[in-house]
């Protein structure tokens, strides 16, 4: 068994050194110009114990293909390995990592006791920030249109169109912060609505009106 470990593992080792000769040749060729990918990594301890990063190639039933040092390498995932966030959820392209041992059988194997989705899990924070900041109420200011029971169109300064809802309970304001009837705002108006957008759509507490002129200023008139 001891032996079987050491010949994997020194299979590892000069795949890790020709893949870092091909490097240094590719990085020695004047005017190449080299796109950054992600960093792959391969390290190999005792008893055949694997730190490996790279990009999936391929997936199925049970395996992974991993692009890594060396070139594809073949990532068993059995029964009992971890694999986040899902296997299902493993694509070709993803970078992922793994944790794991040097097959004692196969060549350019690794037995994975863990698998990590980088790619997957990065999209999942990325949506859920973007869902976060969607349901974040905050400011917005442009033209009213179309103004109809309790919503209207708002246009901003650089085109983009929303549909605002005005809730029940939100508070119509004119320009110096009085109380003014929604019935009141007119087409055209510049108005300043704090709320939440989800897809195009604004569920407004606050509008304010800052193009009529307080009720005060109007009777003077």
């Amino acid at each position: 068994m001891t032996k079987k470990i050491w010949i994997g593992a020194a299979a590892v080792a000069a795949a890790a050194v020709s893949a870092v000769a091909l490097i240094a040749s590719a990085q020695s060729t004047a005017g190449a110009k080299i796109t950054p990918a992600p960093p792959q990594m391969l390290r190999v301890g005792q008893e055949g114990r694997v730190t490996m990063r790279g990009t999936v190639a391929s997936v199925a039933t049970g395996s992974l293909t991993v692009d890594s040092w060396g070139g594809p390498w073949t990532i068993n995932v059995g029964a009992d390995a971890k694999v986040l966030p899902s296997l299902n959820g493993l694509k070709a392209g993803d970078f992922v990592s793994i944790l794991g041992t040097v097959s004692t059988s196969s060549n350019f194997t690794i037995n994975a006791t863990l698998v990590r989705d980088w790619t997957s899990q990065r999209a999942m924070r990325e949506a859920k920030h973007r869902e976060k900041n969607r349901e974040r109420p905050r400011d917005y200011r442009g033209t009213a249109s179309n103004l109809s029971g309790s919503s209207f169109t708002l246009t901003t300064a650089k085109g983009t169109v929303y549909t605002v809802e005005v809730a029940s309970d939100a508070k119509t304001l004119n320009r110096t912060r009085g109380a003014l009837p929604f019935a009141d705002i007119g087409d055209g108006n510049t108005v300043l609505v704090r709320g939440s957008d989800a897809s195009g759509t604004i569920t407004a507490h606050l509008v304010r009106d800052i193009s009529l002129p307080a009720k005060s200023q109007q009777a003077g008139h």
